[in-house]
């Protein structure tokens, strides 16, 4: 079966899904800095997520899943997947940004997989972001390992992104 990857932020999404998070808690400031470093390299993606968990950590489940429920995406998606299944191809996101919000548009829109940066939580709050988060090269090596497992031809999938960023993927 082929296989459709999808960026998720700027591509499914409107914002940065940390971006929105940043907004609704009044860190806008210092996320913007931090996605500033990253995309001049002076920060790494661990770094970043290291960040994150700074600004983050011990935030409410029940919050976090009112602002994904906020997240403004495209239009379209839901129809989109539909018609990407019914063709029989699968569907899936590929991402750096934050498990715990790709694992919402999984649910919400029927993808099929996912691969992101891991949420780790307890019963109630955010604990970490990381240990180790997605980089480029890690959608790439992903996306390659994916193709593999479903013995699939890379050429066979389709690629849905949106920034330089996402190049190698």
């Amino acid at each position: 079966m082929p296989l459709v990857f999808f960026d998720m932020d700027g591509t499914l999404t409107r914002e940065p899904c940390f971006m929105h998070l940043a907004r609704k808690m009044n860190q806008e400031s210092s996320v913007n800095q931090l996605e500033h470093f990253l995309a001049r390299g002076e920060i790494t993606s661990d770094n970043f997520a290291e960040e994150m968990t700074e600004l983050f950590s011990g935030t409410p489940l029940d919050y976090l899943k009112m602002i994904c429920r906020d997240l403004p995406v495209i239009p379209g998606i839901q129809e989109t997947v539909d018609q990407i299944k019914a063709k029989g191809y699968s569907p899936g996101i590929v991402t750096q940004s934050a498990e715990w919000f790709a694992k919402h548009l999984v649910e919400r829109y029927g993808f099929d997989f996912v691969y992101a940066t891991p949420t780790i939580t307890d019963q109630d709050r955010i604990l970490l972001f990381g240990p180790k988060a997605v980089t480029q090269d890690g959608k790439a090596v992903y996306v390659i390992e994916k193709c593999e497992e479903e013995d699939v031809n890379p050429r066979e999938c389709v690629r849905v992104t949106d920034s330089q960023s996402d190049k190698k993927m």
